[in-house]
Parts: C-alpha cells; sequence; structure tokens
C-alpha cells in the first residue's frame, strides 16, 4: 500500500519522524518497507494486517504506537439532515452480508474534485475520476473502508443483497486500459452465477457486492441526487468472486481480507460529511443502517507470567500496561492477569499468542537477549505409522526404487468433491495403481538420461473408497532391456525383502505380465508391533551431493564400431567424449562383438545442452565429428 507522509501527518500534532527514519521504525517493528518515494512510502502489509493497516489511519496508530506519539483525535464534522428520504433496503443473505448502510443525497453536482484532494489521490497512485467518486475513494484510502456511490435516479425501487439469480448479467463499469499507447475504456458484460452476491434494485443487478460497480446506476455528470453505500461483506464470498471474473481491485482486496462492521457506519458518516463540504446545498437523507448480527468485543484473559515465558524476558505489569495502552487495548488487571477488550479493528487479534506478539515487537525484538536451549533428555513419542513408512521407503530405495507422487484429485472415483479445482478433478483417487501407471509409463521415455536399464518406482499414499480411507503402497517396473528376470518377479522379491525386515507374512502373488502392483499397507503396519523409542540416528558416511539437471529435452543416438585388436572400450570411449565435449550427459557401452581380430563396441550416447534445445542440425555435427575421428584411427 503506498502511504503518503504528508496524509499520515495529518493525524499528529507534532512532526513525524523524517521519511527514511519511520521506513526504518516501521521495518524494524511491524511492516516491510519495499521503497521510499518523494512522500510515498510503499508498505508491505500482510494479509493477517490488512483488517486495520490497509488504510492511512492504520498506519497512523501503529506510528503512534511504535513511537508513543499522541493521535490528534478530531471529532467527526455532524451534517445536518435536509431530507426525510430514507432508502429501503433488504439482506437475503446475511451470513454474506453482515452489515448494510445506505443513504440518499439529493442536489449534488457532480464535477471536478478540490485541489487538495487531487493531490491527495494521485500521490498515492489512485486514479482522479470526479469529487463523487474521488470523496469514497479517499474515505476508502484514509479509514480502510471501501464504498460504492449509486446514482439514485438510476435505482429502481428497494436494494437487495441477495444471491444473482440463474440467467441474470450485469454490465460493469468500463476499466480504462491502454492498448498500442492509446488509452480506451474497455466494456464488459459478466454472467452471473447463483453463488454471486450482488446489490440489485427491483430491475436487477447493479454491483457485484464488495468488488464492482455496475454500469447501469453509475455515477455521471448529469447525476443530481446520489445513494451512498457503506457496508461489509463476506470475506470468502468476495474473494471467490473477485477471483473467478478476475477483478481484483482496492475494494476487493479489503474485504478479502476482513472489514470489521463497526467501521461501516462512521466511514458513511465520513464520507457524508466530505461530499456535503463540497456540496453545501445538498440535502442529506436519513441514514438505513441494516446490521443483522453486531460484531462483539472480543476479550481473553493473559498474565504477565505467560507474556514473560513466551517471549523469553521478564515484563511487569507496570511494562505491559502503556504497551497495551498505546496499541488502544482496553484492559481491566487483577494483580498480575489482564482481561483485554480487543478494538473491533483488529480482527487479527483472537488469541493470546497474538498479544504476546504485539507486545513483543512494541516493547522491542532487541531488547530480548538471545539464549542458548539448556538440553534436554526428551524423546518423542512413536508415530508408528510415520515409522514404518519410513523404513518401508529405506528397504526400497534401497533396491533401486524411485518413490513418486501422483494426484490425489482424479477424474473419477467413489468420493466426490463438493468444491473440485478442476472439471478433470472432481473425485478423491481410489486407488495408487491407475497413476503409478501412468508416472511409470512416462518414466520409460527417461530411462536412457538416467542410464537405466529398468523403471522402478513406488508410491505410498492415502486411497478413498466409499468404505473409507487406506494407507495403500503401490510398485511399478518396466524393464527397458530384454532381461531373463521378468517384472512380476522382481515385484514379487521386493514385497518379501519388505517382509523379511519386517519380520512379517506379507502373501501375494503376483502373476506374469503383471507390472505394477498394489497392497493395503495400513493393514500390515497395524498387526507390526508398536515401538517405544525412535532408533539412534546413524551419521551416513557418503551423503549424496545433488547435481542440477537441465530442463531441455534430451536426444539419443547410437554408434557402433569395429576395432582392431588390442583396441579397449576406453579408446572408444575417449574419442566420442573429446568430440562431444559439454554436450553429452550419457555415454554407455551397451554391447561388445568379437569376430576374428576385430571387437565391435556399441555406444548410446545422450545429448543434452543446459541452455537451449538442440537442434538436429547441431547433434549431426558431434556425430560428424565422431565418425571422422574414428574413421581416422588405422584399421577402425
Amino acid at each position: 500500500m503506498k502511504v503518503s507522509h504528508a496524509w499520515l501527518q495529518t493525524y499528529f500534532k507534532d512532526p513525524l519522524p523524517k521519511h527514511e527514519q519511520l521506513a526504518e521504525l516501521l521495518t524494524f517493528h511491524t511492516f516491510e518497507i519495499e521503497s521510499v518515494e518523494g512522500d510515498v512510502l510503499d508498505v508491505k502489509v500482510l494479509p493477517d494486517r490488512a483488517c486495520y493497516a490497509l488504510s492511512h489511519k492504520g498506519i497512523a496508530y501503529e506510528v503512534s504506537a511504535i513511537t508513543g506519539m499522541l493521535i490528534d483525535q478530531k471529532e467527526q464534522k455532524e451534517v445536518s439532515l435536509g431530507s426525510d428520504k430514507k432508502i429501503e433496503v433488504h439482506i437475503e443473505n446475511p451470513e454474506l452480508c453482515h452489515r448494510y448502510t445506505a443513504r440518499c443525497i439529493e442536489g449534488i453536482t457532480v464535477k471536478e474534485s478540490p485541489q487538495w484532494l487531487k493531490e491527495r489521490l494521485e500521490a498515492v497512485g489512485a486514479r482522479v475520476i470526479n469529487n463523487i467518486v474521488d470523496a469514497t475513494n479517499f474515505v476508502m484510502l484514509d479509514m480502510g473502508q471501501p464504498l460504492h456511490a449509486f446514482d439514485a435516479d438510476k435505482v429502481k425501487g428497494i436494494i437487495s443483497v441477495r444471491g444473482a439469480k440463474n440467467g441474470e448479467s450485469i454490465e460493469l463499469l468500463p476499466e480504462k486500459i491502454i492498448e498500442h499507447g492509446n488509452t480506451i475504456l474497455k466494456q464488459r458484460i459478466i454472467e452471473l452465477k447463483e453463488t454471486d452476491l450482488v446489490i440489485a434494485d427491483e430491475v436487477g443487478p447493479i454491483a457485484l457486492a464488495g468488488v464492482k460497480g455496475g454500469l447501469r446506476a453509475s455515477i455521471t455528470e448529469l447525476t443530481k441526487n446520489i445513494i451512498l453505500e457503506s457496508a461489509t461483506f463476506d470475506p470468502s464470498s468476495v474473494r471467490k468472486t473477485s477471483t473467478v471474473y478476475g477483478l481484483r481491485n482496492d475494494s476487493s482486496k479489503r474485504f478479502e481480507n476482513g472489514v470489521p462492521a463497526e467501521r461501516t457506519m462512521v466511514a458513511m458518516d465520513a464520507v457524508t460529511a466530505h461530499i456535503h463540504s463540497i456540496n453545501e446545498s445538498a440535502k442529506v437523507g436519513t441514514v438505513t443502517d441494516i446490521y443483522p448480527k453486531k460484531q462483539e468485543h472480543k476479550t481473553f484473559e493473559i498474565s504477565s507470567d505467560y507474556i514473560s515465558d513466551m517471549l523469553g524476558v521478564t515484563l511487569t505489569t507496570l511494562d505491559i500496561e502503556p504497551i497495551l495502552a498505546r496499541l488502544q487495548i482496553d484492559y481491566a488487571r487483577a494483580e498480575n492477569v489482564f482481561t483485554l477488550i480487543i478494538p473491533y479493528d483488529r480482527l487479527d487479534l483472537t488469541i493470546p499468542q497474538d498479544i504476546v506478539e504485539e507486545i513483543g515487537r512494541i516493547y522491542g525484538y532487541e531488547k530480548i537477549l538471545a539464549t542458548v536451549l539448556s538440553e534436554t533428555l526428551f524423546r518423542p513419542a512413536v508415530n508408528k505409522e510415520f515409522y514404518y513408512i519410513n523404513k518401508i521407503r529405506d528397504i526400497l530405495v534401497a533396491q533401486g526404487f524411485s518413490e513418486v507422487y501422483t494426484y490425489a484429485f482424479v477424474p473419477k472415483g467413489d468420493i466426490e468433491m463438493e468444491k473440485p479445482l478442476a472439471a478433470d478433478k472432481a473425485f478423491l483417487r481410489k486407488d495408487l495403481y491407475t497413476g503409478l501407471s501412468k508416472a511409470l509409463e512416462l518414466n520409460i521415455r527417461n530411462a536412457d538420461i538416467l542410464g537405466l536399464d529398468e523403471i522402478k518406482i513406488f508410491e505410498i499414499g492415502n486411497v478413498f473408497t466409499s468404505s473409507g480411507e487406506v494407507l495403500n503402497l503401490s510398485l511399478g517396473v518396466q524393464n527397458i532391456k530384454k532381461s531373463k528376470i521378468k517384472e512380476n518377479t522382481i515385484l514379487q522379491e521386493s514385497i518379501q525383502k519388505i517382509s523379511d525386515a519386517l519380520k512379517i507374512d506379507i502373501k501375494v502373488d503376483i502373476k506374469e505380465g503383471v507390472k505394477v502392483f498394489e497392497i493395503d499397507l495400513g493393514s500390515i503396519i497395524h498387526v507390526l508391533p508398536h515401538l517405544t523409542e525412535y532408533e539412534e540416528y546413524k551419521k551416513e558416511e557418503n551423503i549424496p551431493i545433488f547435481k542440477p539437471f537441465s530442463i531441455y529435452p534430451f536426444s539419443v543416438r547410437d554408434i557402433a564400431v569395429f576395432t582392431p585388436a588390442g583396441t579397449q572400450e576406453g579408446d572408444v570411449r575417449e574419442i566420442i567424449e573429446k568430440e562431444s565435449a559439454s554436450l553429452l550427459v550419457k555415454n554407455r557401452l551397451f554391447d561388445v562383438f568379437t569376430k576374428e581380430d576385430k571387437t565391435s563396441y556399441a555406444f548410446r550416447m545422450v545429448f543434452q545442452s543446459f541452455e537451449k534445445t538442440l537442434t538436429e542440425e547441431e547433434i549431426n555435427d558431434i556425430m560428424n565429428r565422431i565418425t571422422t575421428a574414428m574413421n581416422s584411427k588405422e584399421g577402425w
């Protein structure tokens, strides 16, 4: 969020620290400052603090808490009512709209905003539109409450906050976009879903709740009467709608992270006063405030001993009380136990640990000395399933198997997802077999670059059937070259080695031709003995070092050459590697044939670049160099 230093100063009588100093204070205690440009600080507000900190007021209160500077408490100017007109509002979905306030102001003039307002908005990168829209944006950036204004003469009858109806659509306010250096207005009509929350009149939707206004009831230069909206919408509902339609903006961002319902009326009074100050002859109507379930103060108890233990530093009640005051947290104290009343704006403070964090950062983490943890004799309880899964992993890896993870979400299954990620991922998998079979097929093509004569993979994971969730083990084997040992034999031997290591008889009969096999691992683990403690960790002598791999495709070529008596495999390999340089990643001898006084050596070469996809021409050039070098050898 872009924060104006001059704007922040309006909250204080005393001068603020200079820009860089203020940035350092905020970074050290609360927020990362991404940049300071002129009068503007770009503050990185994380989602957990967005409920209060996506506003100049919220940042001002942070500055007050950190520095101890007093906030200049200005009373909101009251506006006399000039009209008894009251907007009728119905909330049909109170679980998605926690509060809705509306007010009609008649006799306004839509015009250019005052210079000071334009400068404030432009300083933080907001687009200047007109005095009405600019007023709503100003209050949002100042207080953190998104607002909207409708042309009252275009709104027909009662305003309803409801779910969209089947077949409804809405034409949104146009967006200014730049194409080929020209600024154009982009119109957009969206077909609504029944899960979308809308603001509607008797004709149909006039806004996507918390996301974007519609064109039909929008403010224009001809507007004379307006309806102001200040509301609180469910974060999940706004996030879903804004994501589905790609409509992320300043308003939706705030609603997605939570806006306190108690702020709604405060913002309504603020925007009303502001609009009236630049339209003094306008007639302000009575506010409509629909508040189905009032926001309650969160309260909980916390002791100074608990705070001290959590922070690792001794803090007395005398240390804690002034910090709570600076955080605007009211409290009552009985000896060393505080009963806290959390401010409405602080939706992020929900558990005692949150308070500990607040006190710690205001107290100053730099004052908390680092201490070495005392050695403990505590030994963790053995998680039986975790222990045996890892033991089986080690057994299979020792046999040359590689572990894979396949998708748990699949097109078909017994258990359907209520809210699937995609149409082809609507069910939970009912076996590992299907995914492992596909993984085995995909990995066959990598055999050459891996230098493998067989692909051996396994997966341990949960499967989901109508009878419940089960832990399974699936093994897959595919011979690349002809082998005397069939795949089913390898699978049978692998299961037997698991049986021997676990000292349990796992009875399986894997028929010839079977390449993928699956067993119920949960049932096997269930009958295994429970360990009282983990085995001592044995330090590995030779720890493998990871080598980066190329993301580009590889190409495979074979070459065979007859050589005179006395020629060794290494002589042929040396020529291949010399002429291929760094592009040769695998060079494997796969056949030797001797006839009379000559020996044929056949190599399989794998070429790959770390920088690009190799062309056929580049690989042919390497092969020509290798062939030329071999032909130059006498007797080759």
